[in-house]
């Protein structure tokens, strides 16, 4: 089933392994969760997994998340659990 939801998020634009893994991590471990997020609780979400875990050092802020949230909601929800 990790595999199942790493390769789901994954499916998403701008998204690597250690970015998938983060939002697996954080919570958001399906296309259809995120495309549903609020960005700022889905940043805050991040940033908290983030900080103890130390999973991804690029930088995005709760606008990018935003935009990109925007971006998921056009991937086909085509995995089903």
């Amino acid at each position: 089933m990790e595999l199942t939801r790493l390769t789901d998020v994954a499916r998403t634009k701008w998204v690597g392994p250690k970015f998938a893994r983060l939002l697996i991590e954080s919570g958001y471990d399906s296309v259809e969760k995120i495309s549903q997020a609020n960005a700022g609780e889905l940043w805050q979400a991040l940033m908290r997994v983030n900080e103890e875990k130390k999973l991804y050092q690029g930088k995005f802020g709760a606008e990018d998340l935003g935009a990109w949230i925007r971006t998921v909601r056009d991937v086909p929800q085509s995995i089903q659990y």
